[in-house]
């Protein structure tokens, strides 16, 4: 950290401070701070119904963390085939995208903006998952690594490989699930690219990503309060994007703000049907 950042009484600090709590404009969408929630699986759809959100439950955990100034969903699969996780809300049924004009329209209504992460999981998948059918991928390699289905835990299997046809396919599916992302109410999409998905671009290097991407670039993985204050303020990041922080504390700009207490996550119940470790971690004025 700087110099001047390890002493809290700077005018530096609050400058810096300051920063991560003002506006920003990323691409055509306005957020009213530079705190990002970052897509989590949290496998609270209704799986039964057809990977549906929009539950009481998934309106109240949105709405809950609208104090961010931009909510990137979980990751949301563009066709049955690419779904790789129990209960995950997909984008591509009429009824999905009703579920999720709840939670948008929920998020607007609390002052803040939210895009779809939208999502195919190509390999990383099993028949269990996804109707019976065959997972899919460039090439029929087996990836390392177990699914987690209604069966249990289960080996990945070696999946189909895309001929030509079938990759446009994919990238069709992608087309309507941002076609759908607009209709149900976000104000844009993230397209998911790493873990080994249909468009992963994990192995590619972000050691210099303020040189490599000239717009808005919202930093993520490991910042606590200090971190991101420092990114932001320093002009190394627009934005700071955070996860786990999130999941346990609804509240977190104004948890920052006062520079409060942070609620620790529960990773027992990450990925557990029903409210708790979901939407009922305490507020600050509860906790108190």
């Amino acid at each position: 950290m700087d110099a001047h950042l390890k002493n809290p009484g700077t005018n530096a600090v609050a400058v810096a401070a300051a920063r991560l709590f003002q506006g920003l404009r990323i691409g055509d969408i306005e957020v009213a701070n530079r705190v990002v929630m970052a897509p989590m699986t949290r496998s609270r759809a209704d799986e039964a119904a057809g990977d549906i959100p929009g539950s009481e439950l998934n309106i109240e955990y949105y709405r809950q963390r609208s104090n961010a100034g931009l909510i990137i969903t979980e990751g949301t699969p563009v066709s049955p085939l690419g779904k790789g996780y129990l209960a995950t809300p997909g984008i591509y049924s009429d009824a999905q995208v009703e579920g999720w004009k709840k939670i948008t329209q929920a998020v607007h209504d609390a002052g803040s903006k939210i895009v779809a992460q939208i999502w195919h999981a190509g390999r990383v998948s099993h028949p269990d998952l996804t109707g019976g059918a065959q997972p899919v991928a460039p090439s029929a390699v087996q990836p390392r690594g177990v699914a987690y289905t209604r069966n249990g835990k289960v080996e990945l299997p070696v999946p189909q490989a895309l001929s030509t046809e079938e990759i446009a396919g994919v990238v069709e599916a992608f087309r309507r699930g941002a076609a759908n992302a607009i209709r149900a109410g976000f104000d844009g999409v993230e397209i998911h690219g790493a873990t080994g998905g249909a468009r992963d671009v994990s192995g590619f290097d972000f050691a210099g990503a303020r040189q490599v991407f000239k717009g808005v670039y919202i930093a993520n993985n490991g910042y606590d309060r200090d971190m991101a204050i420092d990114a932001v303020g320093s002009g190394r990041a627009d934005a700071v994007a955070f996860g786990r922080m999130y999941i346990a504390n609804p509240d977190l700009v104004q948890r920052f703000k006062a520079n409060a207490a942070l609620n620790a996550p529960n990773p027992q119940t990450f990925y557990v049907p029903g409210p708790a470790g979901y939407i009922d971690y305490p507020a600050l004025a509860e906790a108190a």
